[in-house]
């Protein structure tokens, strides 16, 4: 029984190596520069040249979830994550992810998914100072200007002033509307969403899925890709906030609305299952 067992463990070890063989080019040329589906990596953002992170430490504002963040070390195993598809599939283990197919992040050591929403990040949005707000402007100058004309007309005024005034305020208030909009869409534009692990074991909610943005068919491990959420639309992107204790030094990460080299990513270290591959189900290719 003792030999039956080292066996096993034998035969699983040389099916890792199989695997890990497409990460040093033995695969063909069809699938070694693919990643796929099942495959387990880390993903690096090319502009701050930190990879994506998480733990079990959660956000002490905002939703209260597990926390994602950019950390520079390339050896973390809390940077791991597993490629997946949807709750109704959609991602076979084995095949190429397609340039726009929607695919789950799961976070190989607690079972998350990469997720976002609707919740101002941390960092970003709390440090930003409050823009100018043109609406507030234009009401003060209105009624500037409404002084000056009552100053001007001293008690009297003309039918035909009464109603060049009524004209100007009516103006004056879907000028205010118009601004407030534009204001508004502003703010969202600005917005940048908490992004942060959710789930259990694997299973979320819808708002754990991610649009993979990238050139040509498929996600080549060489090429910059952008991850889209299908729910909110924004890019998981990095900027230059960092926190403090007790993730001193780490990155925040959070949803953007534009795309730009904030968020773009590519695959790094990992284990690329290759088409075909036959191995057991679960994390066991760690």
């Amino acid at each position: 029984m003792r030999g039956a067992s080292r066996g096993g463990v034998v035969g699983k070890l040389l099916a890792l190596l199989l695997v890990l063989s497409v990460r040093s080019g033995d695969a063909s040329k069809a699938s070694a520069g693919l990643v796929t589906c099942g495959s387990v990596l880390k993903l690096l953002n090319t502009h701050h040249k930190v990879r994506l992170h998480s733990h079990d430490i959660k956000y002490g504002s905002g939703s209260g979830q597990q926390s994602v963040t950019g950390v520079e070390a390339s050896d973390d195993a809390n940077s791991y994550w597993r490629i997946r598809g949807g709750s109704e599939g959609g991602c076979p283990r084995g095949l190429p992810v397609r340039c726009g197919q929607a695919v789950r992040l799961t976070h190989v050591l607690t079972g998350k998914n990469l997720h976002t929403h609707h919740f101002p990040s941390p960092l970003s949005n709390n440090q930003a100072s409050p823009s100018p707000n043109p609406a507030e402007a234009a009401r003060a100058e209105t009624l500037a200007i409404a002084g000056a004309m009552g100053g001007a007309r001293k008690g009297t005024q003309s039918s035909a002033a009464v109603k060049w005034e009524f004209s100007i305020q009516k103006f004056t208030k879907l000028s205010l509307c118009v601004l407030s909009l534009g204001t508004f869409t502003a703010d969202l534009e600005r917005l940048r969403e908490e992004v942060s692990a959710f789930g259990e074991d694997g299973e979320g909610d819808d708002l754990d899925l991610w649009t993979v943005r990238c050139s040509g068919q498929h996600w080549e491990r060489e090429a910059s890709v952008r991850f889209q959420h299908v729910g909110t639309s924004v890019f998981l992107s990095v900027t230059g906030e960092q926190y403090g204790n007790p993730i001193r030094g780490q990155h925040e990460v959070h949803g953007m609305s534009s795309a730009n080299a904030h968020n773009t990513w590519k695959a790094m270290e990992g284990i690329f299952i290759k088409p075909g591959a036959d191995l057991s189900t679960g994390h066991d290719e760690l």
